[in-house]
């Protein structure tokens, strides 16, 4: 037996489970990183399904990562609570907009189309950061780039482990160094994204596959408003120290 998205700790395992969790919130960080420095308000929106730890790691991974770029940066959260409700994704999407934000994180499923609907009409310099898989082909005109968070590569992962006979009593963890969280192309929104915020992505996205740069788990970023109250010094890993609690 073997849980997805969950972590138990390895003393209260059974000898004959495991869990395993794509850790979604480091490349929900990046998107957040991405956007402070893209944006051109200074204010941030997200559009969020439910809140529950393995999303709201996501939308508190965003607006820590955007913190990150720029402390003073403002982000704006709210739960829809649906997956595929596009009239109320719509209606928060604008109502962001109107409030002067410019990019939203899309941390819903379908419903995103109303995210996308609501760029469209606010105009130009509106934009979305759409999750789980490459969006562009939906909305090429207003989706910046998508969060891909490699579920499906994690899935094979598991399974060829159970097929071969590797799987142990612990929870194996997945990140940006196995690409979950890598982003999408910017395809023809390419010149939107200025040139120094890409150097400092690809930066940051290093940081975080060589572990110099630690974004914290869903202990911390699964509890609505921790991604503004985190202490942001302690992001940077130094030796003997911890910046996970």
């Amino acid at each position: 037996v073997c849980g997805a998205a969950m972590t138990i700790p390895e003393a209260e395992l059974p000898k004959n489970a495991c869990t395993y969790d794509p850790e979604q919130q480091e490349g929900a960080f990046t998107a957040g990183y991405l956007a402070a420095l893209t944006s051109k308000s200074g204010k941030l929106g997200v559009v969020a399904g439910f809140p529950f730890p393995a999303l709201t790691r996501q939308v508190e991974g965003f607006t820590l990562g955007a913190r990150y770029a720029k402390p003073d940066i403002e982000v704006q959260q709210v739960y829809i609570n649906s997956w595929t409700d596009v009239a109320a994704a719509k209606a928060a999407g604008a109502a962001q907009f109107a409030d002067g934000v410019d990019i939203i994180f899309s941390a819903t499923d379908s419903a995103t189309q109303g995210l996308f609907a609501a760029a469209q009409e606010a105009g130009p310099g509106h934009y979305v950061i759409a999750s789980y898989f490459d969006t562009h082909d939906q909305a090429p005109d207003v989706v910046l780039t998508s969060v891909l968070y490699n579920l499906q590569g994690v899935n094979k992962e598991m399974i060829n482990k159970g097929i071969k006979g590797e799987i142990e009593p612990t929870n194996y963890q997945f990140g940006l160094d196995f690409g979950v969280g890598e982003l999408a192309p910017f395809y023809n929104l390419e010149d939107q994204v200025p040139a120094e915020a890409k150097e400092k992505l690809d930066t940051l996205v290093q940081e975080i596959k060589d572990g110099s740069l630690k974004v914290p788990d869903t202990t911390v970023l699964g509890k609505e408003g921790a991604g503004a109250k985190y202490d942001l010094s302690k992001l940077t890993v130094t030796e003997g120290t911890s910046t996970t609690g």
